[in-house]
């Protein structure tokens, strides 16, 4: 997926996800703004649109006039809020993929999972140095630097 910069500054491929998510479009230019200000991270926008799948289900969300607009989502992080008991929490994509693999301990994040794979995949010697997807290439990176010296 190609990400854009846009007006405000940031790049709007994960907003517009969450846009096509949220099943109020009210507000678009004041979201955007609290999402840009929020910059989140690929893990929080996982978390994000988790959240959404359930809350769009609860029976209160089918009526429009009591789903928040999504500028008081954002900005009251309203993907925190518990959910009502008996209320089954999707998985992110992340998470299935490591419950799948049988990680243990579960990975922390998307990129730690990312990681492990990626060490799996290429035998790396690094497990439990990196500590994240970008220091493990960078690592690798100057290790090529210094075997071709």
């Amino acid at each position: 997926m190609k990400k854009t910069r846009s007006l405000f500054g940031t790049n709007d491929s994960d907003f517009d996800r969450f846009w096509a998510a949220y099943p109020r479009h009210v507000g678009k230019v004041a979201a955007r703004r609290v999402w840009n200000q929020l910059r989140p991270p690929a893990d929080l926008v996982d978390r994000i649109l988790v959240a959404l799948e359930w809350q769009r289900a609860l029976p209160q969300w089918q009526d429009e006039d009591f789903v928040p607009h999504p500028r008081t989502y954002l900005y009251n992080a309203r993907w925190e809020d518990e959910p009502p008991k008996g209320v089954r929490i999707p998985l992110t994509p992340w998470r299935e993929q490591c419950r799948e693999l049988q990680h243990d301990p579960e990975c922390g994040s998307s990129d730690a999972h990312k990681l492990r794979i990626l060490v799996k995949a290429n035998g790396c010697q690094h497990l439990g140095v990196c500590r994240s997807h970008g220091e493990h290439t960078q690592r690798v990176a100057d290790e090529r630097k210094a075997v071709a010296s």
